[in-house]
């Protein structure tokens, strides 16, 4: 292995000083290797943010000597939106990483039921006319009819 330049040396100590201290490695995580636990600043949904950009982004793009192309995004494989650890993050397009991810509409859909768990099929669904292309689950709207007359009566 070659021995770092002076500049590449300084590069790697000033990331060791500003990015590395907000790291705590080896947190146990729900991959294969323990997650690197971002402590600094996190946004109002949980990922780690470092001079105004996410933690795990500034974190790849150093380790790897790039910039993410636009459109591309990283996604976490261990599922915690605060780890930084490089070989938990995969380099995805929008559509790959929303339906990779755990929002209950794209649960039922990878599960093939309804937001509440109602399963898709054709007795159960049906088209609305007053929104072309909008399918709603009868036993969601059978459940909503019956909280409101409880709530009436």
């Amino acid at each position: 292995m070659a021995v770092p330049s002076g500049l590449e040396a300084m590069r790697e100590k000033l990331w060791a000083d500003t990015f590395l201290i907000h790291v705590v490695k080896d947190t146990p995580g729900g991959y294969t290797t323990p997650c690197w636990k971002w402590t600094g600043a996190l946004s109002w949904d949980g990922y780690g943010r470092f001079k105004a950009r996410y933690a795990h982004v500034c974190n790849y793009e150093h380790d790897r000597g790039y910039r993410l192309k636009k459109g591309v995004l990283l996604d976490h494989l261990c599922r915690n939106r605060w780890c930084v650890r490089v070989d938990h993050l995969e380099e995805v397009d929008n559509r790959e990483n929303v339906l990779r991810g755990e929002a209950p509409s794209i649960k039922g859909w990878r599960d093939n039921t309804c937001m509440r768990g109602h399963p898709k099929n054709e007795e159960n669904m049906y088209m609305r006319k007053d929104r072309a292309g909008k399918w709603n689950c009868r036993e969601c709207q059978k459940e909503d009819r019956r909280r409101r007359r409880e709530q009436e009566g």
